[in-house]
C-alpha cells in the first residue's frame, strides 16, 4: 500500500513513495492512496471549504486524457499540453470540475490554463481551487484578456507593463493583430 504525498513542492510525477507531509496538520489530511494506474497525487482535502466529496489532485497533463480533451475542446492554450505542465484538478466523485495549470519556463512560472467544466461554471469552484493552489507558489505571471483583469486581481495579481521573455514572445504577436483587427488586447499580470 502506497501513500500519496501531500506536498506540491518536489513532486516526482512517476513515483509514489512514503513521504511526510510538509503541510501543517490543521491544513491537511493524510490520505491512503490505492494504486489505480493513474499518475497523480492527492494534495489535500478540506471538506468544509471544498465540499464533502471534493479533493484537489496534482498531476502532469500528459497523464490526464480528460484534462487534455477539456483544453482542446474549449480552445484553450495548448502550450500547457506540449510542456507537460503541472495541473491541479478539483474533482468531486471522479467528476472533473475545474483545472488550473502551472507552466514552468525556468525561473518564470506562469498560471496557464484555468477552466471550469460547463456544468459547474458560475458556482465559485475555480476561486476555491486557485485559493488553495496559489498558496504554494511565490511569484507567478499570467496572460489574460483585458476583461478578466478584475477577476485575477481578487487573487493578488497586478497588471504589469513589461513581462519576462516567455510571455512577451507569446502575447506580443497577438496584441499586434489585436490592434489591426480591433480585437480585445491581452494584458500581463504578476503575483508576488
Amino acid at each position: 500500500m502506497d501513500w500519496a504525498g501531500l506536498s506540491i513542492k518536489g513532486l516526482k510525477p512517476l513515483t509514489f513513495e512514503p513521504a511526510a507531509s510538509p503541510l501543517p496538520a490543521e491544513r491537511s489530511t493524510r490520505l491512503n492512496y490505492q494504486p489505480t494506474g493513474q499518475k497523480y497525487r492527492i494534495l489535500f482535502i478540506k471538506p468544509l471549504l471544498l465540499g464533502l466529496n471534493m479533493k484537489i489532485e496534482e498531476s502532469r497533463i500528459l497523464y490526464q486524457p480528460r484534462v487534455i480533451w477539456l483544453i482542446i475542446s474549449e480552445w484553450m492554450d495548448t502550450l500547457a499540453i506540449f510542456m507537460n505542465s503541472r495541473v491541479y484538478m478539483l474533482v468531486d466523485k471522479n467528476k472533473l470540475i475545474s483545472i488550473c495549470c502551472i507552466k514552468n519556463f525556468g525561473k518564470v512560472k506562469e498560471l496557464g490554463v484555468v477552466i471550469t467544466t460547463k456544468k459547474f461554471r458560475k458556482k465559485g469552484y475555480m476561486a476555491k481551487l486557485l485559493n488553495q493552489v496559489l498558496k504554494y507558489y511565490g511569484t507567478l505571471y499570467l496572460i489574460c484578456l483585458k476583461q478578466l483583469e478584475n477577476y485575477y486581481k481578487k487573487f493578488g495579481f497586478k497588471t504589469i507593463r513589461k513581462a519576462p521573455w516567455p510571455l512577451r514572445i507569446r502575447a506580443g504577436p497577438y496584441n499586434f493583430f489585436a490592434n489591426l483587427f480591433g480585437w480585445e488586447k491581452i494584458v500581463y499580470m504578476k503575483r508576488k
